[in-house]
């Protein structure tokens, strides 16, 4: 398992859940959820994920 973080400039107050059904979860701090089965939405938030987590910093023991 690895942990990774994000610039602290992403403030993103979204949790979202990609799972090998296609389907994608988005999860809200303000109490909101929505799962979405899409395959195009799933691939399209996979490549978002892979973009940010290529640009995030591994984290350090302790951390997370």
């Amino acid at each position: 398992l690895a942990l990774r973080f994000a610039d602290a400039d992403y403030k993103i107050g979204v949790a979202m859940g990609l799972y090998a059904t296609g389907k994608v979860g988005f999860f809200g701090a303000e109490g909101f959820g929505i799962l979405i089965e899409s395959k195009e939405i799933h691939r399209l938030m996979t490549l978002l994920f892979e973009l940010l987590w290529e640009r995030s910093e591994s984290a350090k023991v302790g951390e997370g």
